[in-house]
């Protein structure tokens, strides 16, 4: 992974009943700057929600940007590198992996990481806040703050 500032980190993660309710949200970090962006399914799987959770966060970063993609879901990360390797997508969940190509296909370039979930990684414990909230509450979010408030909070 590259460690330039001018790349975008997009932490991703999604949840929640399996089949059943779900939600999914990406922290997008840029310049000392958090956005947090999710929303809710109401008939999904884990897959699916962590799925949407890369998804949301490429369609929230603008066009021709260099991202890099921080994930729990060793499924995202394998769907990912075949898009990235220019493989045939995966056979569960075709539709969604369509979408996650164009939305990849928006920008510069595209990396990604598999990071140990539940394992005290700020970010990708905020990206999990965010999906469990958006499940419970059946509802989306789209907020922004500097980065330091939002490590503030989870450390706090």
């Amino acid at each position: 992974m590259s460690a330039s500032d001018e790349r975008i980190q997009l932490w991703s993660d999604g949840g929640g009943q399996n089949p059943g309710p779900s939600g999914f949200a990406a922290v997008l970090v840029y310049r000392g700057v958090a956005r947090i962006v999710g929303g809710f399914l109401p008939d999904g799987t884990n897959n699916i929600a962590e799925t949407m959770g890369a998804i949301i966060g490429l369609q929230a970063v603008k066009p021709n940007s260099d991202v890099s993609i921080f994930t729990d879901s060793k499924y995202v990360v394998f769907g990912v590198k075949r898009i990235l390797f220019r493989k045939p997508l995966l056979e569960s969940h075709t539709d969604l992996w369509e979408i996650a190509r164009t939305a990849m296909r928006r920008h510069r370039s595209v990396e990604i990481a598999h990071v140990k979930g539940h394992s005290k990684v700020v970010l990708n414990e905020a990206a999990d806040l965010y999906a469990g909230h958006c499940a419970r509450t059946q509802s989306d979010v789209d907020v922004r703050m500097k980065l330091d408030e939002l490590l503030e909070y989870m450390n706090a």
